[in-house]
């Protein structure tokens, strides 16, 4: 495993070992004329929690995919939908923020609409559809939220 990938996870681990509630982790992704862009991820026990299910999950779809969807023709776009729809709920649990909570849903609706309509028949559109107006009601949600919160001024 490499050192990049390990350092983090020992930080982690080591935080949640000293009873810290939460751990912050920054990531600089980009210094730009004195600009600097920082990817913030926030773990606690309910986010571990549920990337651990997410994880679960997600192996055995990768399974479940070599034995179903191994003979079709689009087989690798099937495997970087399932990735973004899985990068998507990884952005929607760790993040601190309330722009990227949205970015992470807004992703998960554009990946499950794809996901659903894989296969490209009638019902698979007819399904995209209501995933899709379903993703909206959930925007309507987090931006009357997020109205809430200005409005009370937190």
């Amino acid at each position: 495993m490499s050192l990049v990938i390990l350092l983090p996870i020992l930080y982690l681990v080591s935080g949640i070992l000293l009873n810290r509630n939460e751990v912050l982790i920054e990531w600089e992704v980009l210094d730009c004329i004195g600009r600097k862009i920082c990817v913030t991820l926030i773990f606690d026990y309910i986010s571990i929690f549920f990337l651990s299910v997410v994880l679960l999950i997600s192996s055995r779809v990768f399974i479940f995919r070599v034995s179903y969807i191994s003979r079709e023709k689009f087989y690798n776009r099937f495997f970087l939908i399932v990735l973004s729809f899985i990068f998507s709920i990884f952005l929607l649990i760790l993040s601190p923020n309330l722009i990227r909570i949205l970015l992470g849903w807004d992703g998960l609706g554009v990946t499950s609409y794809l996901l659903v309509v894989f296969y490209q028949s009638n019902k698979s559109y007819n399904a995209g559809i209501i995933t899709a107006i379903t993703n909206r009601l959930g925007d309507v949600g987090i931006l009357l939220c997020i109205a809430l919160i200005i409005f009370k001024g937190h």
